[in-house]
């Protein structure tokens, strides 16, 4: 016993120099091409943290000038005093504003120059958006030890770093995208490990963000809004008092700016943008099977879930086979409110296994259980429902790389990877791997590359038959930004 807690014990700051390297590594591959691949819709997000370092305001009036550029600037709409705010939740970048602190004391020192604000602006959205992106791909990595032994769950990092619209959306601009993966990581952290009211508060508090962030979210994390009553009993009240603290701030935010509760958003629908008419059937085909912005063609690995659901279901993740255990031992945890015998353990069928394993059980401490993948099932509902959401919505998402809408299920669906990329056998894990390699050179393409191909023209025009991949990888590598400025040196 005494040698498996020492086991247990030196595995965990193992894994974090693990998770810091990932952080680190993914922060160098993210910036490589050295130049931020965003879109209008990101135009009054980046400047969001200025304004409000510069003036203490979240309106964009004080750095209105950099961020209307053109009368049809649909990212700014007028506030309900005649000021103007950004159409977008202001979650993601209230987030990332201590990031900006030394970029605007250095503005300050100038006065605050236009021209030095615009090219501010652009570098910070870019970096803080990579950091975001870095620090879910190390969190990411945390959460996958919990039910993966050391060398698959870096591997399934890495693809879901590299190999997913994390590098191509969450890493390249302030998309809302990036801070949502990271949110859902968070809450998956705190609600798949010791059930105590800290963890609870910041899982609620990851939850009630996402959905401040991006409304519609609130379907991929209803299920643990539905199942922490039932693992932690009273106690569940730290999480929905920690889920409705942001909520309420957003809430009292949207009606201060736009007097509506839907904020921006609503205000947008009410002036007559229509999204929700396409065919349902068609849209949900399109979205994951299409060529040209299908997530299976963008991610083929995630094929690998639907193939092998029962497994991720069952939520064993391969703890009892030959090698696993010694790494990531099987354990059993009380289920709060399970009947207890007299020997003080409990009776047969109220425990299960838990998220972290030997871990937890070695520090003697509960962790929500999950006997039948309640939660896999959950979440899966959850992502379905999104999925039907956006079935019916204008699915290609404007002009971005791949599958824009569908990068905030990632963290979810890569979560519920684990258990089956533990099982896969030798052929099957091969075939996973060549998945993956396919998957990170398809974001290369995106990062390196687009939009020089001008992709983006031929998909907006009618539905391409080929993945912009296809389209952009031809055009050439965009000479990145740190080149052209070594060439002028």
């Amino acid at each position: 016993m005494l040698r498996y807690r020492e086991r247990v014990r030196d595995g965990r700051p193992r894994d974090r120099r693990t998770a810091v390297l990932v952080g680190v590594a993914a922060l160098l591959v993210y910036n490589l091409n050295g130049r931020v691949i965003a879109s209008s819709d990101t135009r009054a997000t980046r400047f969001v943290p200025f304004a409000l370092l510069e003036a203490g305001t979240l309106r964009l009036d004080p750095v209105l000038d950099v961020v209307q550029t053109s009368r049809r600037a649909y990212w700014v709409l007028p506030a309900r005093d005649g000021g103007h705010a950004s159409l977008f939740p202001v979650v993601a970048p209230l987030l990332v504003t201590p990031l900006y602190v030394p970029a605007a004391i250095l503005l300050a020192r100038q006065g605050w120059p236009r021209e030095g604000l615009a090219a501010a602006g652009a570098f910070m959205e870019k970096l803080a958006a990579s950091c975001v992106a870095a620090l879910a791909a190390a969190l990411m990595y945390l959460l996958l030890r919990r039910r993966m032994r050391p060398s698959r769950a870096l591997g399934l990092t890495v693809a879901f770093a590299l190999g997913t619209e994390t590098w191509m959306i969450g890493s390249q601009a302030l998309w809302q995208h990036g801070t949502e993966e990271l949110l859902l990581i968070v809450a998956l952290l705190a609600l798949t490990g010791p059930l105590t009211a800290a963890r609870l508060a910041l899982g609620g508090a990851a939850c009630g963000l996402a959905i401040a962030g991006r409304p519609i979210d609130a379907l991929l994390v209803a299920p643990f809004a539905l199942l922490v009553p039932a693992w932690a009993g009273r106690r569940s009240t730290w999480f929905f008092l920690g889920a409705a603290v942001p909520l309420a701030l957003v809430l009292a935010y949207n009606l201060d700016t736009f007097g509506l509760v839907g904020g921006g958003y609503q205000l947008f629908v009410m002036k007559g943008r229509r999204y929700f008419e396409q065919p349902m059937a068609r849209g949900l085909l399109e979205m994951l099977f299409s060529p040209d912005k299908g997530l299976f063609f963008y991610t083929p690995f995630l094929l690998f879930l639907p193939i092998y659901l029962r497994r991720a279901l069952g939520g064993g993740a391969g703890a009892d086979r030959p090698g696993v255990a010694a790494e990531v031992p099987s354990a059993t945890a009380e289920v709060p409110g399970a009947a207890v015998g007299s020997s003080g353990t409990p009776n047969a069928g109220a425990a299960a296994p838990t998220y972290g394993s030997g871990r937890l059980a070695a520090a003697g401490r509960s962790a929500a259980p999950d006997p039948s993948g309640r939660l896999t099932a959950f979440l899966l509902a959850g992502i379905l429902a999104q999925l039907l959401v956006y079935s019916s919505s204008d699915w290609r998402g404007g002009t971005c790389y791949g599958p824009r809408y569908l990068a905030d299920l990632l963290p979810l669906a890569v979560w519920m990877l684990g258990p089956v990329v533990e099982s896969l056998a030798a052929l099957p894990l091969a075939l996973f791997r060549w998945a993956v390699v396919f998957s990170v050179a398809v974001q290369a393409v995106g990062a390196f590359c687009y939009p020089r191909g001008a992709s983006d023209l031929r998909i907006e025009a009618e539905h391409s038959r080929l993945p912009a991949y296809l389209i952009e990888a031809p055009a050439g590598i965009v000479t990145p930004g740190w080149v052209e400025w070594l060439r002028g040196r």
